[in-house]
């Protein structure tokens, strides 16, 4: 495929006018038309160029799930040589790594690349807002990419799925269509327990919501001594 544009360091235009998001990493947003660019966005966007080169040419190797509401084409992107353009920039630290069921092809290559990156503290990972927080002391932009950790205080079901509250400041959601993906894991075992979870942290009032979509947002926090039969976690990957 032919490369139009770079959008930004997760997103390009092909020749032919359709729009591709990568799967598994989420760089720091462009804000076109709307203010400046997050930390690292630009050397996103520039480092997909560099890495596409003259030639401007891309291998897709599309998801389970093709198309994203925006209609975006979802897809693995390689590069002329055959090397993971993915891979390539979460190794570079320019993205956390993105976990999106269905499109889980590939995940523990991502997971790996992006480990690497935030053991070194490249990149994003030398930021503020991606260094883990204890939950009562978060500030971040709400809807923005945060790190938090927490004691499990209680453990809730209802139909909107199962909810682990941490230390009382935010909420995280494991809504029914996730809970496969969370097989084997007997949640009330986690209370008492101290996590690390990552993703979209949105504000409500003083309170704090993340929906967890897959296992590998969620970590034992460092330090974290309790036993891990109930609900295998991993061990947090550096700070």
């Amino acid at each position: 495929m032919q490369v139009a544009r770079v959008n930004d360091g997760d997103t390009v235009t092909l020749a032919d006018g359709r729009r591709v998001r990568f799967i598994g990493l989420d760089t720091p947003e462009m804000n076109y038309g709307s203010g400046r660019p997050e930390p690292l966005a630009v050397q996103a966007r520039d480092a997909v160029t560099a890495l596409l080169g003259p030639s401007r040419s891309l291998l897709l190797q599309y998801g389970r799930e093709r198309e994203d509401r925006h209609g975006r084409l979802l897809a693995h992107p390689y590069l002329a040589d055959g090397r993971s353009l993915t891979a390539q920039l979460l190794e570079r630290g320019l993205a956390p790594a993105l976990v999106y069921p269905p499109n889980l092809w590939n995940l523990d290559c991502y997971q790996a690349a992006e480990r690497r990156a935030r053991t070194a503290r490249r990149g994003v990972w030398a930021l503020a807002p991606f260094r883990p927080r204890p939950v009562g002391e978060y500030r971040g932009r709400s809807g923005h990419y945060g790190v938090v950790e927490g004691e499990v205080t209680a453990i809730a079901r209802n139909r909107g799925g199962v909810w682990l509250t941490l230390d009382g400041h935010a909420t995280l959601q494991v809504a029914p269509e996730a809970q496969p993906h969370f097989d084997g894991c007997r949640f009330e075992a986690l209370v008492g327990r101290a996590v690390r979870a990552r993703g979209r942290l949105t504000r409500r009032g003083e309170h704090w919501r993340m929906r967890l979509r897959h296992p590998a947002q969620l970590e034992a926090a460092a330090g974290d001594g309790g036993s891990q039969a109930q609900c295998p976690l991993p061990a947090a990957a550096g700070s």
